[in-house]
């Protein structure tokens, strides 16, 4: 009988060992896809500031130089900042580019949204803990 009560009481450690370690992975996965997706999203936006900082040919300095901006920023931050002086340069004349870079920035904002919520909810927040995943902070207004 005591051998059995053992036998059992092993079989449960090693279910719940195999139960939680699926859950870390899966988890662990989740998370490391929506921190890949963050990252996709911002190459795609950072292409299309820079794509339409390309098309400015010409302009009044003021606008030069902040073309020159976009296409030299160092980082995220300053890239975002002067994307966003551009932006108040341009316009209506550049709409489409102009929608291109907001949808873009819109499905960035919102990838970095769903990971930071992800990092909050159990039981992915105590993989998040465990695998060192940091929240994302650098939303582009």
């Amino acid at each position: 009988m005591r051998g059995a009560l053992i036998a059992l009481f092993v079989l449960l450690l090693l279910s719940a060992a195999v139960a939680t370690s699926a859950v870390l992975v899966r988890d662990y996965n989740q998370l490391a896809i929506e921190r890949s997706d963050i990252q996709e999203r911002w190459s795609q936006l950072e292409a299309d500031m820079k794509r339409r900082a390309r098309d400015i040919r010409s302009g009044p300095p003021s606008l030069l130089l902040v073309r020159d901006a976009v296409l030299n920023a160092k980082g995220k931050r300053e890239e975002m900042e002067a994307n966003n002086h551009l932006d108040d340069l341009v316009g209506a004349e550049m709409a489409d580019a102009t929608q291109k870079i907001d949808t873009d920035r819109s499905e960035y904002n919102e990838a970095i949204q769903k990971y930071n919520t992800d990092l909050k909810l159990f039981p992915k927040n105590v993989t998040a803990s465990l695998f060192r995943f940091q929240r994302d902070d650098e939303y582009f207004r």
